[in-house]
């Protein structure tokens, strides 16, 4: 078998598979020795590397595992030697070491020394370090954040041990007969600003009117959407658990609209026009039409 290969310059899919097996485990010097080996015994380099490519190819499939059967034209014992060479190699991996033997399959074409253009190659696909799944990026930037997390409640318990008179677990809110609204509405959009921005800047456009041991009137000032904004069933339940955890108790929240100021133009309009009446009956007016014979065309209020 080996002699009727070797007479068509066919190389051995074994080779291949050794070569690949080679690069997983990461065995720089056997590596090259086998492409020494594979050069001397007169295969053609360019031909070996699209062999190469093809290979890669075929186990990022069959590591996929999807339509193998017809995405891969190879024998079934074949495919099985591939499962088994790729059983613990990643699917990232596998697409990082393709990426690189297709981008430099111009280099190889076009090499004066094939050899030693494959031989660069696959040296720097032996120093490609795997790059983190998505899952286990996300999984590693969650525990961060839970270690970070935790040294701050660290931190902050052993603030509270050290100075527990300073411990205030909310805002307390001035008592009910000498409430300063103003203070306090303030207080709360800072609070509001931290949990959810978006309410805290229409919130901005508010005033509260009244303050009470129990509740809060405020009134939404400018357009419509503003009030509808706040008015919505998500934000009103963030506002409502806000409040709760601010004063300590449930307080009824009323939120209305600004009284729009009344249309005054009708009565300046008919104020003038009654004006303007009243001038052109005024018996000068009447008397200078009469002597020269005129008209009057406009009048000015002043």
């Amino acid at each position: 078998h080996d002699q009727v290969l070797e007479l068509l310059g066919v190389l051995d899919r074994k080779i291949i598979f050794d070569l690949s097996a080679a690069i997983f485990s990461k065995d720089t010097s056997g590596l090259l020795d086998m492409v020494e080996e594979i050069y001397a015994s007169g295969h053609d380099m360019k031909k070996l590397y699209q062999d190469l490519i093809e290979h890669f190819r075929n186990l990022l499939v069959v590591k996929m595992g999807d339509k193998i059967d017809r995405l891969v034209n190879l024998s079934a014992d074949e495919v099985s030697s591939m499962v088994e060479q790729v059983k613990d190699v990643s699917e990232i991996f596998l697409n990082q070491v393709f990426n690189i033997l297709f981008e430099e399959e111009s280099a190889i074409r076009f090499a004066i020394q094939p050899k030693l253009a494959l031989e660069m190659i696959l040296m720097k696909v032996v120093q490609i370090e795997p790059a983190l799944s998505i899952d286990m990026l996300i999984e590693k930037l969650d525990n961060l954040r839970k270690e970070i997390q935790g040294a701050g409640d660290q931190k902050n318990n052993l603030k509270k041990n050290s100075d527990p008179i300073k411990k205030k677990t909310r805002l307390d809110p001035p008592p009910d007969d000498n409430l300063n609204a103003d203070n306090t509405w303030k207080k709360l959009r800072n609070v509001l600003s931290e949990k959810n921005p978006s309410l805290a800047a229409f919130l901005q456009k508010c005033t509260l009117t009244k303050l009470t041991g129990e509740s809060l009137e405020i009134e939404a000032n400018g357009n419509d959407f503003n009030l509808r904004m706040i008015q919505r069933r998500k934000n009103m339940r963030i506002f409502e658990s806000t409040c709760r955890d601010f004063f300590g108790k449930e307080m009824h929240l009323s939120i209305k609209a600004k009284p729009s100021k009344p249309d005054d133009r009708p009565q300046k309009k008919n104020k003038t026009n009654d004006l303007k009446q009243k001038a052109i009956q005024h018996p000068l007016v009447a008397d200078a039409v009469e002597i020269f014979n005129g008209k009057v065309v406009d009048i000015k209020i002043l």
